[in-house]
């Protein structure tokens, strides 16, 4: 595919060591930071602007959009980061995590208030039915795929303590039962061409000029279509990598069963 044209706002991707290196070495662990302001202020936008699209009222896309713009809070966190060091006000060690949850909660209560909207068109409808479509096919692969490394690492962690007691060792390594993944330039891109495609098809409860509605609509179905086709590309990126976490926590697992077995 093309690039996206949202790529150079979008942080460098991170390979899998590079992310877990700068989780660990982010000593900021404040509860709230201006980037998590941000990530909790959109799905509060996005409830206002949901709000005045069931009414049928206009003004909702600015909300929208403002919610999509807090998208860009890791971009103000290294701002804030680089700037003022000392005050610890950038990105936090949470701050991804919380970024995917406010993600989800902004992107379905806007989808269900567009779809029961009076003044959305039917195209804007579509587009944003498949984009609720492909983040619910993301959501499930992501709760299935959190199931796998969780019972990987489960059996790893048993095998670990059977072996160590053997051994006479009691200090155990920690891992996290929780798969975190480093994320992409594609799939930010997505996501960002995903939420266009959203805004614009709230935008289409602003105009009623036929010219102006058609050419909303088409710019909805545009950023749908290509956001969910990066999407799944990114997908496939992610799933590749789950695979071999698991299998690596599989593989240590066998041979230290094998070991005690011995």
């Amino acid at each position: 595919m093309r690039k996206s044209i949202f790529e150079p706002f979008i942080t460098g991707a991170q390979t899998f060591d590079e992310y877990q290196a700068k989780r660990q070495d982010n000593g900021n662990d404040r509860l709230v930071t201006v980037p998590d302001l941000f990530s909790y202020s959109r799905p509060v936008l996005a409830a206002i602007a949901g709000k005045r699209l069931i009414r049928g009222e206009k003004g909702a896309t600015r909300y929208a959009a403002a919610a999509v713009a807090t998208d860009m809070e890791g971009k103000a966190g290294l701002l804030l980061d680089s700037l003022v060091p000392t005050w610890r006000i950038g990105n936090s060690a949470h701050g991804v995590p919380l970024d995917i949850y406010m993600d989800a909660l902004a992107m379905l209560g806007l989808g269900a208030a567009i779809m029961v909207a009076p003044r959305i068109s039917l195209a804007g409808k579509a587009a944003t039915a498949s984009v609720l479509g492909a983040e619910g096919v993301k959501a499930g692969w992501g709760l299935i795929s959190n199931k796998r490394y969780g019972d990987a690492v489960k059996r790893h962690e048993t095998a670990l303590l059977g072996f160590h007691r053997n051994e006479g060792d009691s200090e155990l390594p920690e891992f996290s039962h929780r798969l975190e993944l480093p994320p992409t330039i594609g799939g930010k891109s997505a996501m960002a061409e995903k939420m266009t495609s959203v805004v614009v098809a709230v935008a289409t409860s602003e105009v009623d000029t036929f010219l102006a509605r058609r050419a909303l609509d088409g710019a909805a179905l545009y950023f749908a279509s290509v956001g969910c086709r990066r999407g799944e590309e990114a997908r496939g990126n992610y799933r590749v990598q789950t695979n071999d976490l698991v299998d690596f926590h599989h593989e240590e697992a066998r041979v230290l069963e094998e070991l005690m077995a011995t």
